[in-house]
């Protein structure tokens, strides 16, 4: 054997005496004398990996109380309605890899993705009547004179919405008038049946969460043409906040029985 063939037979075999003081799953291979990681071929992971992904809070709350230990933690990102669980986190002190975890993000409800949508949006009459008729075990009606009446009745005078023109020295805004010119003004009448100014929308908003109502004032205008529809969620961000405070009161229930840290936020963990 040449000096040149020892000097690497001695450097193969100090590399692999060298794996005695390296973790059990990987070893120096003499092809390239790259780290690799052997834990393919062991019967079973070194280490738990995966992530449990649901929108049903209490499969969310089962499956971190039956896996969750002193090293686990629970994030919850309020602008999103979602959650994270770390499940093998650690401490500071002893912090672990963080590989297994567990999601949930609560998805709006039919009724409540429909009211989002058609928020603050211009609908054309049959498209109004179309929303009101879809959703009307969610709806109940505002009159100006605090009258009450059945969803039926209004779609009613709904379709019975037009376009007129009177002369007028006045520029005036209403519910359901606005000003065209100074000499003439548009007015918008369903027969002779009073238009809502309103509607108060209730419904869950996620699944989980309390029923949330949600107050919609109602503007009807024209484009000379034809009528226009349009509602607008009142104090809508509060309500989002208050759904929020809900999510994170409910999620706290769920571990009552445990010692699982909640925080609200967002973690970004190894």
């Amino acid at each position: 054997m040449s000096e040149q063939q020892s000097q690497i037979a001695e450097t193969v075999k100090q590399a692999l005496a060298a794996t005695q003081r390296l973790p059990n799953d990987a070893a120096i291979i003499p092809d390239g004398y790259k780290l690799e990681n052997l834990e393919r071929f062991y019967d079973h992971p070194n280490l738990f990996k995966g992530t449990f992904s649901t929108t049903i809070l209490s499969e969310f709350a089962d499956y971190v109380s039956k896996h969750g230990n002193e090293g686990s933690a629970v994030f919850i990102d309020n602008e999103r309605i979602k959650a994270l669980a770390i499940i093998d986190m650690g401490s500071h002190d002893a912090p672990q890899w963080g590989k297994h975890r567990a999601e949930i993000e609560l998805l709006k409800t039919p009724a409540y993705a429909a009211l989002l949508k058609f928020n603050n949006q211009q609908l054309d009459q049959q498209g109004f009547i179309d929303f009101v008729e879809d959703w009307r075990e969610n709806i109940t009606f505002i009159f100006d004179d605090n009258s009450e009446q059945s969803v039926e009745k209004v779609v009613k005078s709904l379709r019975k919405v037009k376009v007129g023109f009177n002369a007028t020295k006045e520029q005036e805004v209403q519910a359901s008038s606005s000003s065209r010119s100074l000499l003439e003004s548009v007015e918008i009448k369903a027969g002779n049946e009073p238009l809502p100014i309103g509607f108060v929308f209730s419904t869950l908003a996620y699944d989980g969460i309390e029923t949330a109502y949600f107050n919609c004032p109602l503007r009807v205008t024209s484009d000379e043409k034809a009528v226009r529809f349009k509602f607008r969620i009142g104090q809508l961000d509060a309500i989002n906040e208050r759904i929020s405070i809900e999510f994170k009161n409910a999620i706290a229930e769920s571990f009552d029985e445990t010692n699982i840290p909640i925080h609200i936020g967002k973690m970004s963990y190894q």
